[in-house]
């Protein structure tokens, strides 16, 4: 078997990366009423693209991921990606040229309409690569960050926005490649698996335990006849 240390460290990337997927969710209400108050004067816009960019995440999600499922995992993560990348672009250009407020709008839905399927497929990458033993432990150590990024995020949003409601923009673009990033590829699985990778995955650990399973048993079974008790299947 090979050893399992790229792939330990391939997951606690994952892990980071499901929790830094989340700073443009954290640091939105914060960024946003901030970009609405110096665009309109008024911080309910801000209310009104939270709104939108939730909607759209939740109408999304769905449909987005299931026309993913032609192309593999990462590279519709990939995409996913670049398009909440631009919609963060577009909305820091439209808050320093001082465009109207639809336009921050749009942004806000292009934006919320990759989130929650970018979201899922980089859960299920985690899954890929984490050990059945090990995923309940990867799946709380990302839930803690999560955490951590939404305490975090909205007082870096204050106080980059309070120079700027377009740095605080800014912010969220950058965090929006550096949180996701470029996850490891799922390691193989099985007997092609290469050098440095796990093949112990969730499949084949159930596999194994059943196989074990079955050795014991048919143990039990041999002693039973050399003892003389009745055969039991």
């Amino acid at each position: 078997m090979a050893p399992c240390r790229p792939r330990g460290r391939a997951a606690s990337g994952r892990c980071a990366a499901t929790a830094l997927s989340s700073v443009p969710l954290a640091a939105a209400p914060v960024a946003f009423s901030l970009v609405s108050l110096s665009a309109t004067g008024d911080v309910r816009g801000g209310a009104a693209m939270i709104l939108a960019m939730t909607a759209a995440s939740v109408l999304g999600a769905v449909p987005i991921t299931r026309a993913g499922r032609r192309l593999a995992p990462l590279s519709c993560f990939r995409i996913l990606v670049a398009v909440r990348v631009a919609a963060l672009v577009a909305m820091t250009v439209a808050a320093v040229t001082g465009a109207a407020f639809g336009w921050l709008l749009v942004a806000a839905l292009l934006l919320g309409s990759v989130h929650g399927a970018a979201h899922g497929i980089l859960r299920s990458l985690l899954a890929g690569i984490v050990p059945g033993s090990g995923f309940p432990r990867a799946l709380g150590i990302a839930a803690t960050l999560n955490e951590l990024v939404f305490v975090i995020s909205p007082v870096l949003a204050s106080l980059l926005g309070g120079a700027s409601p377009a740095v605080a923009l800014a912010a969220m673009t950058a965090a929006g490649p550096a949180g996701p990033g470029h996850p490891a590829r799922p390691a193989a699985r099985g007997a092609g698996a290469g050098k440095g990778t796990c093949s112990h995955a969730p499949g084949p650990v159930l596999a194994g335990r059943r196989r074990r399973w079955r050795l014991r048993r048919r143990g039990l079974r041999d002693r039973g006849r050399r003892a003389g008790a009745p055969l039991w299947a």
